[in-house]
């Protein structure tokens, strides 16, 4: 795995007040790139894939979370800060969750679409 636990801790309630959204970004994208690695790495096969990229799962969660919730990261809501909402209907959370899950799915399709086996060769 990336181990981007170990190269750039965001755990909770840490400030996240001086991150960029390309920071965030890339956060994403390594985490992802470990998991696109493994996946390479073991034939797709994903009952080999690591805790390290569970770990890593985590913090992609807690990056896409920030983005769209609180960085009003989504092209098709605009400029929405919807961690400001008191409470959030089914609706909304449904709206947040779709938000997340199309940036976490353009993000690991990028990853994945990177040439894994020439990175990987040396450490075959």
């Amino acid at each position: 795995s990336s181990g981007i636990n170990a190269e750039w801790p965001l755990r909770p309630g840490e400030d996240v007040q001086s991150i960029t959204n390309e920071q965030l970004l890339a956060i994403i994208d390594i985490g992802f790139g470990g998991r696109a690695a493994e996946e390479v790495l073991y034939n797709e096969d994903t009952t080999k894939i690591s805790t390290g990229c569970a770990a890593d799962m985590s913090n992609i969660m807690r990056c896409a979370q920030i983005l769209i919730e609180d960085n009003g990261y989504s092209a098709e809501q605009g400029l929405v800060r919807y961690s400001d909402c008191k409470t959030k209907n089914m609706e909304t959370n449904e709206l947040i969750q779709g938000e997340i899950k199309k940036l976490l799915d353009a993000r690991y399709k990028k990853e994945k679409s990177t040439d894994c086996d020439s990175a990987l060769t040396p450490l075959l």
